[in-house]
């Protein structure tokens, strides 16, 4: 990569295991630098209230793998140092990954975090970074954002269509991006302040820092990175807990037992998050637009419309599921006293044949009964089988909607 620049890559999470996480010392001096950074910029910039609920910690230092984007034989064509840290709003997550300095291509990286294939060497041995994290407890909700802040940008270079698509950029492919959506992209500058360029996808954001060539010290870089980085925490802290209440509607989809209860549980959980959408808690009117820019881009809404379609389909499920239980009491009652009636027109039956044929009176009291036995059982098979096809009937018309949708 001819240009110089820092990554980060903000990964949506939850914790599934509280007993697996400590916070560690920091290590690093690029780390500390970025965490006080961030804390004194979201003081400045945020409410007390927000704030307060805020949470950031160191969590290791990484050697992340650099690959091709070769489907079947990805080949590793370097290694990249990086820190780890985890922001925190009451049980939402995001695991970032830091690197200051790319050395190695910006774009195979990218490539890499959009097919959710990060790679780091632990113990000498490659690791899935999906993996590593599952060993402190966490797991991820959705796909990973970045931002890229860059010493030069030039949009007529090819390479720039593949940092802003995050795609692989190979010199010697014949079969360039030709996209008229990233043109677009790439023609669409969110500039807020004159030391930054700012360009927007669903993927990321990608910068340049325009007085990265005259200071290229990483402290100096911060003051311009934080204001964006913070401002990507809280919109990745939306979608974390969306795609968190979603994946757990989506999970109940499977389940024979499900209630409101179960409903309102997820309610409950994803209004820890309401905080988070109080445009309220920007103190500057530009923090606020920037925010707004990053929403539309990231496709926010998109999360929040897959998220209420699920919801809705997991309550007319439910609803469903109470009628035929229902149902259900109802015939068993209604079987039973089919059944019952029938039970007690043996005796009626029995005197009669016995009467009728006073000679062979053992043989046709085991006829009756015998006869009577095979009626009922008839009987109840047809009834059950008549309201299991019922039942398929019911449920049927739901999951086409569910398939449509």
């Amino acid at each position: 990569m001819k240009t110089k620049g820092d990554l980060y890559i903000m990964l949506p999470c939850i914790q599934i295991d509280t007993s697996s996480h400590n916070e560690y010392i920091i290590i690093d001096n690029n780390a500390e630098l970025f965490l006080k950074e961030l804390y004194e910029v979201a003081k400045y910039e945020f409410t007390s209230s927000l704030n307060d609920n805020l949470e950031r910690s160191f969590l290791s230092k990484i050697r992340l793998v650099c690959k091709t984007d070769d489907r079947n034989n990805p080949i590793k064509i370097g290694e990249q140092d990086a820190f780890v840290t985890i922001t925190k709003y009451i049980d939402f997550y995001i695991i970032n990954i830091i690197v200051v300095d790319v050395s190695v291509s910006l774009t195979h990286l990218l490539d890499q975090v959009s097919r959710r294939e990060l790679i780091i060497i632990e113990n000498n041995k490659e690791v899935s970074f999906n993996k590593w994290i599952n060993k402190f407890g966490f797991e991820p909700t959705g796909k990973a954002f970045f931002a890229s802040f860059l010493s030069s940008l030039n949009k007529e270079d090819k390479e720039a269509n593949y940092i802003i698509a995050a795609e692989a950029f190979n010199n010697q492919d014949k079969n360039f991006i030709k996209s008229e959506m990233i043109n677009t992209l790439l023609n669409k500058n969110h500039q807020q302040y004159s030391s930054y360029d700012a360009y927007m996808s669903e993927c990321g954001i990608t910068v340049k820092l325009n007085e990265l060539e005259k200071d290229n010290d990483y402290s100096e870089r911060l003051k311009t990175e934080c204001l964006i980085i913070f401002i990507m925490e809280l919109v990745i802290l939306k979608i974390t807990a969306i795609n968190a209440a979603n994946n757990d509607i989506i999970a109940y989809f499977s389940k024979e037992d499900i209630s409101k209860n179960e409903i309102n549980s997820i309610n409950e959980q994803f209004s820890k998050s309401l905080s988070l959408w109080n445009i309220n808690h920007f103190n500057y009117l530009l923090a606020r637009e920037f925010a707004n820019r990053v929403e539309t881009a990231f496709k926010v809404n998109k999360f929040i419309n897959v998220y209420e379609k699920n919801r809705i389909f997991l309550e007319q499920l439910i609803n469903s599921k109470k009628m035929i239980i229902a149902e259900n009491e109802e015939s068993v009652f209604r079987k039973f006293a089919i059944v019952l009636s029938i039970l007690q027109t043996i005796p009626f039956l029995n005197t009669i044949f016995t009467k009728a044929f006073e000679g062979i009176k053992d043989i046709l009291h085991i006829l009756v009964l015998i006869i009577s036995f095979v009626l009922i059982l008839i009987l109840i098979i047809l009834l059950f089988r008549k309201k299991k096809n019922e039942q398929k009937k019911n449920l049927i018309p739901l999951f086409k909607k569910k398939i449509k949708s």
